[in-house]
């Protein structure tokens, strides 16, 4: 085989790699703002829970919060038992604005 037929090969695994990871990562945000339609603010230890996105959900929810789709706060810390269930420390929770929801429609396919 020679070095340009490899280096063609190489370079077609290199472009799948890319196209699939991007597939991939719009799969997850679609599933992330799914979990979020019904309008509950949830964790992004629920989201991965809720829409089974393992290891980059907050990659993603940097992301979609920066698209404008979704936005986050700090939980307070007015409900004591929750707060003692989860040793004292507040978190930051995602809910989905006007923008996720009209991508979600414009195409709600999973």
């Amino acid at each position: 085989m020679s070095v340009h037929a490899i280096a063609g090969v190489a370079i077609a695994v290199v472009f799948l790699a890319w196209w699939l990871t991007g597939v991939l990562a719009a799969r997850s945000r679609r599933r992330i703002l799914h979990a979020l339609l019904d309008g509950r603010e949830l964790s992004g230890l629920d989201l991965v829970d809720a829409a089974h996105v393992y290891g980059s959900v907050y990659i993603h929810l940097g992301r979609l919060e920066a698209d404008g789709c979704v936005a986050s706060r700090w939980e307070s810390s007015g409900d004591a038992e929750v707060m003692a269930i989860r040793g004292g420390r507040p978190r930051r929770v995602y809910s989905i604005t006007d923008r996720g929801r009209d991508y979600w429609y414009a195409d709600p396919r999973l």
